[in-house]
Parts: C-alpha cells; sequence; structure tokens
C-alpha cells in the first residue's frame, strides 16, 4: 500500500473508494474505484473534494446543482470534474459529498448526469489545495474485475 492511500470507512468491508496516485506527471493525482459508474462518479468526487479541502471538517450546509451530457463516459467524468472546479471556485464552496445520478438517452445517443454537490462557505483552515484543472493526461476509465476504476491527474 502506498504511503499516501486514503483510507476510508468502507475499506474495512473491502470496498475501496479512491487512492492518492505518487508517480505524478501532474500536481496531483488519484484512482478512484467504484462497482457501478454512479459510485465510480462519487468516489471521483470525493478525491477531488479532498485535495481541494479536509471533507472531514466541511459540512453539507449549500447544495449545487449540476446537470451535464456527453458521448461517452469519460467525457462525462471530465466534464464532471471540472465542473466541479469551477463552481467550488465560482460560488466560493468547499464540497464534501456528490449524490448522482446517471442515464443515457437513446434519442440523442448521449450520457446525461444529474448531480447535487453539498458543501459550505470556503475556509482558510479547511482548505488543502487550489485545483485549476483536470488533465487529460493518462485520463481513463476501465472496467477491472468487476469493478470501474478511474485515473486522473489534476494541475494545482
Amino acid at each position: 500500500m502506498n504511503e499516501n492511500h486514503k483510507t476510508t470507512k468502507s475499506e474495512s468491508e473491502n470496498k475501496r473508494k479512491f487512492e492518492y496516485l505518487d508517480d505524478l506527471p501532474s500536481d496531483a493525482g488519484f484512482i478512484a474505484y467504484g462497482k457501478s459508474i454512479k459510485e465510480l462518479f462519487e468516489n471521483s468526487a470525493s478525491a477531488l473534494f479532498s485535495i481541494i479541502a479536509d471533507i472531514n471538517k466541511i459540512q453539507p450546509k449549500k447544495q449545487i446543482k449540476i446537470l451535464l451530457s456527453a458521448k461517452d463516459v469519460e467525457e462525462l467524468l471530465y466534464a464532471f470534474l471540472s465542473q466541479i472546479i469551477a463552481e467550488s471556485e465560482i460560488n466560493e464552496l468547499f464540497f464534501s459529498k456528490a449524490k448522482v445520478k446517471i442515464s443515457f438517452d437513446e434519442t440523442k445517443n448521449e450520457y446525461q448526469l444529474k448531480a447535487e454537490l453539498l458543501g459550505e462557505e470556503q475556509s482558510e483552515e479547511k482548505g488543502r489545495n487550489l485545483v485549476k484543472a483536470i488533465t487529460l493526461h493518462d485520463f481513463s476509465i476501465k472496467k477491472e474485475n468487476n469493478e470501474y476504476v478511474a485515473k486522473i491527474y489534476v494541475d494545482l
């Protein structure tokens, strides 16, 4: 196990959420896991939130809703994480939880995402890093052993 591994409550149930990467071509990176695409998106959001702020100290006092669509799941995840960064900066909020719904619209041939981000106003004592962007370097989603795995790097 790498020393930067994020330990979560669910690991005691043998269920990984995410871990930080050590071999970085950018400023920070993580691998997120999920038994479903929905869970993968929520865990990816949690990993991003954890880079930005101490999520254990963030209360779900405010809510932001996101609606996105994309032709494939990778494009949707990239857009979702990029939108989280934008919403955090625009609204000056730190988030601690994401509730995600993903569907496929056959008439438009695209994936659609509805999400709620929960958090509170930014404060210096709860902040960690200013994330500028999600990078496309080595950005991927794969299915391995009945589990979805996303590899994501961010620029600080």
